[in-house]
């Protein structure tokens, strides 16, 4: 005997439900979420932030300054050599614009100090709004 497929399911009243109808919208939900939920994936540079008992903004930059632990800088998730190429890339950044851009500083919590205040200065210098990336403090 060859073993089938019950569409259908036996309920307590004698009745009996359609199965394929469940599973069909079922499936059409999952497409759906996965097609319009807009995951994007990021470069990944190793950062861990600090933690803050609540965030300040939610303004989301598109321009992101990186500096992990060993103190190397990204700027848009692309290596700098030194400080003098992140002046170069902030100076044609501030070029193109008419008004002053936000920039996303994401730097480790143990990244030195003097760097992160160097790029509050650098971003000062040519004009633009800084915000700090933080994670929420866990309990």
């Amino acid at each position: 005997m060859i073993p089938t497929w019950q569409h259908r399911l036996p309920t307590k009243s004698g009745g009996s439900l359609l199965l394929l109808g469940f599973v069909d919208i079922t499936m059409l939900l999952l497409v759906f979420l996965v097609i319009g939920s807009g995951y994007m994936m990021m470069p990944a540079v190793e950062i861990e932030p600090p933690a803050v008992a609540k965030p300040v903004s939610s303004v989301v930059p598109k321009l992101v300054i990186n500096l992990n632990k060993q103190g190397d800088l990204y700027f848009n998730y692309k290596p700098i050599a030194d400080w003098d190429g992140l002046k170069a890339e902030l100076a044609a950044v501030r070029a193109q614009s008419s008004e002053p851009p936000a920039i996303l500083l994401r730097a480790d919590k143990g990244a030195d100090y003097q760097a992160v205040v160097q790029i509050m200065a650098i971003t000062r210098q040519y004009d633009m709004r800084l915000f700090l990336w933080t994670e929420p403090e866990t309990p």
